[in-house]
């Protein structure tokens, strides 16, 4: 079996920005918890922004980094909307930047539920549940 994500000599250069995610190598297994851990600024973040697509425009990537056995940096538009929220979430440690204070927490789960898991609202409510 194929492991469910994995880094091979993978980096990340912002041009002009100076900052740089130097070569990483890992492997996670399905059902493995992993935690990263560095000092503030080290690129954690940003690695697990480019687990998700969201590396900042302009960024050179290299080297390989895949989830599910997919190479993540050559998926089209399409491929990134249906793999985030769907397959791989990432939940921000400042929660009032990544959840809306003017809304509800269940109804912003119910939204995620609905919208990468295409159920009718009762189903994404169980599911949420």
């Amino acid at each position: 079996m194929p492991p469910l994500v994995e880094a091979r000599g993978f980096s990340l250069a912002l041009p002009g920005a100076g900052r740089l995610l130097t070569a990483v190598d890992f492997t996670i297994a399905a059902g493995e918890r992993v935690g990263w851990t560095g000092e503030s600024g080290s690129g954690k973040t940003l690695l697990a922004s480019c687990l998700l697509g969201l590396h900042p425009a302009g960024a050179l990537l290299s080297g390989s980094l895949q989830f599910a056995g997919r190479e993540l940096p050559i998926l089209s538009a399409r491929q990134w909307r249906r793999l985030r929220g769907g397959e791989v979430v990432m939940i921000f440690q400042d929660p009032a930047a990544a959840l809306n204070p003017v809304r509800t927490v269940g109804g912003q789960l119910l939204e995620i539920a609905r919208r990468h898991r295409d159920r009718q609202r009762a189903a994404a409510r169980r599911h949420c549940l």
